[in-house]
């Protein structure tokens, strides 16, 4: 199959935002990636049986890598694909981004950013998932003009089953850094990746999430490791194609931008543990079941399900009371 749909932003702006290739839906799922193999293929299984591949637009930083751009030919040709050179995190950026967050607006009612080691998820109790296909239906339950953060699960050390809850201060970084669904009728201007920063531009938050976003970031060392190089070349930090084994010595306040002492950690970390065995963790999401090793766990993912909003005050998300009161 030929894709028919990829479109360079700077040159055919018009065209990827036309009605023919946004069609309406009431939600959509945004990726935004650049050459990686180790996640895309299985990325695009699991959130189009969420919304349907025409429901998902992929932001592709110009990859190069032959396994990526041979999957790119095998998408369905209603998914839309937008090559840009636009830093990592611009599309997060409404002011950066104007055209693609009036298009969202026109075309959805809500939608999410998410990288291609995230897994977004509903719990359908403190022990199961639920079905994919119930996602969007929960969604149109939820106030029209509310944001549903989403609780991001870590995990443990390359397994994609076993993931990370062993304190309450696991549930309020997760909750913290979750990616919000975000509604078109109440888009906050600037910086909104993480839902502590949308948290801090608007009180009109949901009542209770019950959705989860496994960040897989452990499961691939090699992607991790990628992923990091790609965003300190980004800041000019090191030059393109510098090994991982230098980029750890380069000098992170040489540029003030992004995180890099974090993602320079990262990578020696990575480096040295990378032949080590898989790990697990307090909590295990497989199929539709969730179980648990730890009562601690089991308490705090029930507590997430039955009142997510008891958390959102020491997550830095706006309590739900202050919308409510309005």
């Amino acid at each position: 199959m030929t894709h028919l749909a990829i479109y360079t932003w700077e040159s055919e702006a018009d065209d990827i935002f036309s009605a023919n290739l946004l069609p309406y839906a009431p939600f959509k799922i945004i990726l935004k990636t650049k050459d990686d193999p180790w996640f895309v293929r299985e990325w695009f299984r699991h959130h189009a049986a969420i919304v349907g591949p025409e429901n998902i637009v992929i932001f592709d930083n110009l990859s190069t890598d032959e396994s990526v751009l041979s999957f790119y030919e095998e998408v369905e040709p209603s998914t839309t694909i937008v090559r840009n050179r636009f830093g990592v995190n611009h599309i997060h950026n409404i002011h950066k981004c104007p055209a693609l967050y009036v298009a969202l607006t026109q075309y959805c009612d809500r939608f999410c950013i998410l990288d291609t080691d995230e897994r977004l998820i509903m719990m359908n109790s403190p022990d199961s998932i639920a079905a994919p296909g119930d996602i969007v239906t929960a969604l149109s339950r939820q106030q029209p003009d509310v944001f549903i953060p989403t609780l991001w699960l870590g995990n443990a050390f390359k397994s994609p089953r076993h993931m990370k809850m062993n304190a309450e201060a696991d549930m309020i970084n997760a909750l913290r850094w979750g990616k919000p669904i975000i509604s078109t009728g109440d888009i906050p201007e600037g910086f909104i990746n993480h839902n502590c920063q949308i948290g801090k531009m608007t009180d009109k938050v949901a009542a209770t999430s019950r959705m989860l976003l496994l960040h897989l970031k452990n499961l691939h060392p090699e992607q991790r490791i990628s992923a990091n190089l790609r965003k300190l070349e980004s800041y000019g930090f090191i030059d393109v194609g510098t090994p991982a084994e230098e980029a750890i010595h380069c000098d992170p306040k040489k540029i003030n931008k992004g995180d890099a002492t974090y993602w320079i950690s990262e990578i020696h970390n990575l480096l040295q543990s990378k032949d080590a065995p898989e790990q697990r963790a307090q909590m295990t999401i497989e199929d539709d079941r969730i179980t648990y090793s730890s009562d601690i766990a089991r308490i705090l993912m029930t507590a997430y399900f039955e009142n997510s909003s008891q958390f959102y005050a020491q997550a830095d998300i706006t309590p739900f009371q202050a919308a409510a009161e309005r």
